[in-house]
């Protein structure tokens, strides 16, 4: 074999390089094998990133960090520095995060431009709508200058929509009649002697105190869980604010500029004061003047509010101090001497729902449902003596009556029995001579006319009730 010597005067050898090349093979496996654990170790630096469903205005952004944490990815790849794997995770985890993000606004848009859509005020007015999207997304644009870190702003509001055809008159009605059965404090008396014969007195007045002390706590429980009232509020001060019963869309948003204005003014300054040192206001009064506007818009808002509010809640719960005093000739029956030794329970209000709460208001006589609008006296209530229960008819038929309620429109008194449907169960505890006042309490009760009344009443406790619900009557309380 011819080798690297031959012809030199030197002994033939031969080369073996076969170990060379096994232990060439060898270190080739071993580094195939390492690499292989390096990707089975890291194989999430190699995961595919999706930036898909992403808003326009966060797609500058978003690209530039993913690309980052690509270039990241094969960097670490290549030095297997554990500092680069991290470095490579962090923001491989960041595009993640800003991605589901924007992700979310754009669904959340979406969403709610779509239900918007739907609405009469975008009919009337589509381009504003449009307009407030596009504003919404761009101050929220992810950039390099915020890091994507635009915070909850990020999904998309509604503009509120204000309509001024429903007002605080729709909730001042139902409200006075609250204030004012906690503001109202009456008393009655009665007394009837051996032969029957009856006498009644009552005086009534408000608690202008406790009435004061419950229009400002109702305003602000409304103003704080109702959005319709609160609502409301608002389009009633603009409208005094803008000289107008017709708000339009600019005018809306230049007061939803205002107010924003105001919260980033009062995020920099703790008070009015601080905001006039400024010297970006200092000596530019037109500034400081729109400043401070917008700083108080939030409490001017609300004191404003409250004030018409009040004067409502007034038109409709001012009363003054009423007596009354009646006598009753009715003779009275056999046994019913014990009737007068009774406890009664006594009520008034200007509505069947603040005398009697359970109510089933498509049973009430519509001479009763109307009263208000035709001005009538004060609603009177009486229990049943020690507040027994009468029945009459048995099974579906049964029916139990336990109060009357008096009512008095020009001059005229009209009575109903307070009557309700019960269960057989509740009839026959009733039957038994249980008491089954706290299970009637649970039902809605009926309200019959006296003369239409099937309750089979004693005529000597009825009238002591009778007595007792006149006694809760007042004229002129409207």
């Amino acid at each position: 074999m011819a080798n690297g010597t031959a012809g030199l005067g030197q002994a033939n050898t031969v080369f073996d390089f076969t170990g060379i090349g096994r232990q060439g093979l060898m270190l080739d496996d071993r580094k195939e094998a390492k690499e292989q654990a390096f990707l089975d170790r890291n194989k999430d630096l190699y995961d595919p990133m999706n930036a898909s469903g992403i808003r326009d205005v966060d797609s500058p952004y978003i690209n530039t960090e993913l690309e980052k944490a690509m270039s990241l990815s094969a960097t670490a790849a290549q030095t297997k520095d554990p500092a680069d794997i991290q470095a490579a995770r962090n923001a491989r985890a960041n595009v993640a995060s800003i991605t589901a993000e924007s992700v979310a606004a754009r669904e959340s848009s979406f969403k709610t431009m779509a239900d918007v859509r739907k609405t009469d005020e975008y009919q009337r007015d589509p381009e504003r709508f449009e307009r407030h999207l596009k504003e919404q997304q761009s101050s929220t644009a992810m950039t390099a200058n915020n890091a994507g870190k635009v915070g909850e702003d990020i999904l998309f509001k509604a503009p509120t929509f204000y309509n001024l055809e429903k007002g605080l008159t729709d909730f001042v009605d139902k409200d006075s009649q609250t204030i004012l059965r906690g503001s109202y404090e009456s008393g009655a008396s009665a007394s009837t002697d051996a032969t029957g014969k009856s006498e009644s007195s009552s005086r009534a007045a408000v608690n202008t105190q406790k009435r004061e002390e419950l229009i400002a706590s109702n305003y602000k429980s409304q103003m704080v869980s109702n959005p319709d009232f609160k609502n409301a509020v608002e389009a009633q001060v603009m409208s005094e604010m803008y000289g107008t019963t017709d708000l339009d869309t600019e005018q809306v948003a230049r007061f939803n500029e205002t107010r924003a204005l105001g919260q980033q003014l009062r995020a920099n300054y703790s008070s009015i004061e601080d905001l006039r040192k400024d010297n970006q206001f200092k000596n530019d009064p037109i500034a400081r003047a729109n400043a401070e506007k917008a700083f108080n818009l939030e409490n001017d808002v609300y004191n404003s509010g409250q004030d018409m509010y009040r004067e409502a809640i007034l038109g409709k719960a001012v009363k003054g101090e009423q007596t009354s005093e009646k006598t009753s000739e009715a003779q009275k029956g056999d046994g019913g001497g014990k009737y007068g030794k009774s406890d009664f329970a006594v009520n008034s209000g200007n509505t069947v729902e603040s005398v009697l709460g359970n109510v089933n208001m498509e049973l009430v006589p519509d001479e009763l449902k109307n009263r208000i609008s035709e001005k009538g006296s004060m609603l009177g209530y009486s229990s049943t003596p020690d507040m027994k229960v009468f029945k009459s008819g048995s099974g579906t038929e049964g029916v139990i009556a336990n109060g009357i309620i008096a009512s008095k429109v020009a001059g005229k008194t009209q009575y109903f029995v307070v009557e309700y449907k019960p269960s057989p169960d509740i009839l026959a505890k009733a039957e038994r001579g249980e008491d089954v006042s706290a299970l009637l309490q649970k039902m809605d009760a009926n309200l019959v006319p006296l003369q239409q009344s099937r309750s089979r009443i004693p005529e000597v406790a009825l009238s002591y009730m009778i007595a007792k619900a006149d006694a809760q009557v007042a004229e002129d309380v409207l």
